[in-house]
């Protein structure tokens, strides 16, 4: 049988049950394929097998997994299917026998041997004595040799550790029973993007994430080629039309949505030319209650600011993301928020940010004609 018509591939050795699944979507890895296996063959003391869920890739990715299965010590499956993370990761967690799941990225690796080991242990003492459901996650670290992007990249290493509202994202990994994803799950294939955090959000409000022990490496090439701001800047318009329902953008944005396996340096022009035309298809009444929509969500992730102070301090005292007070952060809690949670509140963020959409696409106008 081609490989076009292949839906499923079991590839592994006969062994002992694994107690874990790990689920890796793919589409064009080639690249990433034996650093991903290299570091998991590592891993130390646990039994766990790994699912590929391939989303049509031309590359020869396929053909590493045969190639890799064939040797590896781990049971390896590979499925194949339609593309879409969200559609891959339910499609492997379909398959998976693994009591446990970790929904895991290909360009992840870990430093410590006992990673896995040692997350399991903890989620499963933490499951044993909750009444609610737990998931765990990773510590975020971002993989690069550049000074001054790893130092750009502090930020979202240490608000990747914080226990707050959409900071918890699928780089970092997500370990959890199969029966709570069985039970909360699925990911939704509905959305454009922004799946994990959907998923992360929804556990959140019937459950509770746990950090894990070990750090997570995760690439930080999308932000090499693209540039720390406008992927940033991008990341949280996309993040914000998906908060407020604007699927019109996602549709219109089709052409211009790069995937990652073709990630060149980011333009933010045309994509805020397409939010200018969409807007305009808008009366007056409709466009305002989109920027009212867009303060709702705003508003309460204003914190970002005021914790953007105590990362620079930390940052100058050379500490790792996740160790230093945050005073800045406490004072917005305890006061800016509270007084800011109101309908003014939201007017003046929808306010503000429809300012700064307009200095940012004059700005990008100006940087392309220059």
């Amino acid at each position: 049988m081609n490989k076009a018509g292949r839906k499923t591939r079991l590839c592994f050795f006969v062994m002992e049950k694994p107690i874990l699944s790990i689920i890796v979507p793919v589409l064009n890895e080639a690249a990433e394929v034996q650093g991903f296996l290299d570091c998991l063959t590592m891993q130390e003391d646990i039994r766990f097998e790994v699912v590929f869920c391939d989303g049509g890739s031309i590359d020869g990715t396929l053909d590493m997994f045969d190639a890799a299965a064939g040797e590896s010590r781990f049971p390896i499956r590979t499925i194949a299917g339609k593309p879409g993370r969200a559609r891959q990761m339910n499609a492997g967690a379909s398959v998976a026998t693994g009591k446990f799941l970790l929904f895991l990225h290909i360009d992840s690796r870990f430093r410590d041997n006992y990673a896995l080991n040692q997350g399991l242990q903890m989620l499963q003492r933490s499951v044993e004595s909750s009444s609610r459901p737990v998931a765990g996650r990773f510590r975020l670290r971002f993989d690069t040799t550049d000074r001054d992007l790893a130092e750009q990249l502090y930020f979202w290493e240490w608000k990747a550790r914080l226990n707050r509202p959409e900071c918890i994202h699928g780089d970092q990994g997500f370990l959890l029973t199969k029966a709570d994803f069985a039970a909360l799950g699925p990911f939704d294939e509905s959305l454009p993007l922004a799946e994990d955090s959907a998923f992360a959000e929804g556990f959140r409000r019937v459950g509770r994430w746990i950090l894990l022990p070990a750090e997570i490496l995760t690439s930080a090439r999308r932000f090499a080629l693209e540039g720390v701001r406008e992927r940033q800047t991008l990341n949280a318009l996309l993040m914000n039309f998906v908060a407020i329902g604007w699927d019109r953008f996602f549709e219109a944005a089709t052409d211009i949505y790069r995937q990652q396996d073709r990630a060149t340096r980011l333009r933010l022009p045309p994509y805020l030319e397409l939010i200018q035309k969409l807007l305009a298809e808008h009366d007056w009444k409709s466009r305002l209650r989109l920027w009212y929509r867009t303060g709702v969500y705003v508003r309460p992730n204003a914190w970002q600011i005021a914790f953007q102070f105590d990362v620079y301090r930390a940052r100058r005292q050379h500490l790792p993301p996740g160790v230093s007070t945050t005073p800045c952060l406490n004072f917005h809690d305890r006061w800016f928020d509270r007084i800011t949670d109101n309908r003014v509140g939201n007017l003046v963020s929808a306010l503000l940010t429809r300012a700064w959409f307009s200095l940012l696409a004059r700005r990008e106008r100006r940087v392309a004609q220059d």
